[in-house]
C-alpha cells in the first residue's frame, strides 16, 4: 500500500501537521481573547512615568496580546 512506502511517510506527516496548524490556529484565535488589560502600577517604570504625565491618567491599560 501507499502508506507503507518509506518515501511517502515524511510528506504525509508534514501535510498532516500543516493541516492541523491551518485548522487549529484560527480556532485558538477565536477562542482566546486577544485584548488584555493591565494595571498601570504593574507596568515598567518608564511606562508608568509616561502615563502619569498625561492630563487624565488611566488606571488600566489595554493591549493586543497577538498570536
Amino acid at each position: 500500500p501507499f502508506y507503507d512506502a518509506p518515501h511517502a511517510r515524511a510528506p504525509l506527516r508534514v501535510f498532516r501537521g500543516g493541516l492541523m496548524l491551518a485548522c487549529a490556529t484560527p480556532l485558538c484565535c477565536a477562542i482566546f481573547e486577544q485584548k488584555a488589560s493591565i494595571a498601570v502600577k504593574n507596568t515598567e517604570l518608564s511606562i508608568q512615568e509616561k502615563v502619569r504625565s498625561l492630563a487624565n491618567p488611566p488606571e488600566l491599560l489595554y493591549y493586543n496580546k497577538g498570536l
